[in-house]
């Protein structure tokens, strides 16, 4: 890519929103994880990282209703307590998920290698930055407060228990592009690292970016992802690429660091007046 171009100001673009865990903060999503599987064995239920992941992105509430329903989780807590979880279930151990992020938190949110920079590149090129999570408002503000400590701080934060739905619901994209003045959703990029991030930005109506190995479903560590060959890599991004396609998004990219050029890709279709395709 011109190196001049890359220096222009977006013409079209407005803003981009950002999700948090495994897209600038937590390299392999690993705070939530840990979260849900600490939770349930406390409760006698013990749940695997892959089934703690797999509603990843959704509501921490909505999250855990989502595991409870697992088949395999529902038949392990009828074992232990004689009937399948009932939402007062659902509430008792949200409440205590919430309890641990809480805690925890503070441990997960280093940036991710790259994010500064590029988030302040954007800046300099006037982007407007959000950001959302399905982090309840309590465990999203202690997030936000420990990464500015690291240089990452968003215009915006919208958490799950700020709207009525959270993902794949698009209330917390829309929260955020109130916020930030932007009124076509059209000139707004949502960038994520989960099924549950694409189909919000998709369903808002925005163009989507799609994380593949900083992020949940490679559920690797910095080092680990480090310690991969090219090759391996390679086939961990296309694998992932290939989910993230299917469930909507309109690119895919291996970490945020990667993000400018496929920005200045979408201003120039926005410019063309190409729009995003909408989920039905």
């Amino acid at each position: 890519m011109n190196h001049a171009m890359m220096e222009c100001p977006f013409s079209s673009l407005q803003c981009v929103v950002f999700d948090w865990a495994g897209t600038t903060v937590d390299f392999g999503c690993q705070g939530p994880v840990q979260a849900f599987v600490e939770c349930f064995a406390a409760l006698g239920v013990e749940i695997t990282a892959a089934e703690a992941r797999a509603p990843m992105g959704m509501g921490k509430r909505d999250h855990v209703a989502a595991l409870c329903a697992l088949p395999r989780v529902a038949a392990a807590w009828r074992d232990v307590y004689g009937a399948s979880p009932t939402q007062a279930d659902i509430d008792r151990i949200y409440r205590r998920v919430e309890c641990v992020m809480s805690d925890s938190v503070s441990r997960y949110s280093t940036p991710i290698p790259g994010v500064v920079e590029t988030v302040e590149d954007m800046r300099r090129l006037r982007l407007r930055i959000g950001s959302c999570t399905g982090y309840p408002r309590s465990v999203g503000e202690t997030l936000a407060d420990r990464a500015r400590q690291f240089g990452y701080a968003p215009d915006v934060l919208v958490c799950a228990t700020d709207v009525a739905q959270g993902r794949p619901a698009p209330d917390m994209c829309r929260e955020v592009m109130r916020k930030l003045n932007v009124t076509d959703p059209s000139r707004a990029v949502k960038v994520g690292d989960t099924v549950n991030d694409v189909l919000e930005g998709v369903q808002a109506g925005m163009w989507v970016i799609g994380v593949t190995l900083s992020g949940s479903l490679a559920g690797l560590a910095e080092d680990e992802v480090a310690g991969l060959t090219e090759a391996q890599k390679w086939m961990m991004h296309s694998r992932i690429s290939d989910v993230l396609t299917e469930a909507g998004a309109h690119f895919t990219i291996p970490d945020v660091a990667s993000c400018l050029p496929v920005l200045r890709n979408i201003d120039d279709n926005r410019r063309n007046n190409f729009k995003p395709r909408i989920c039905k």
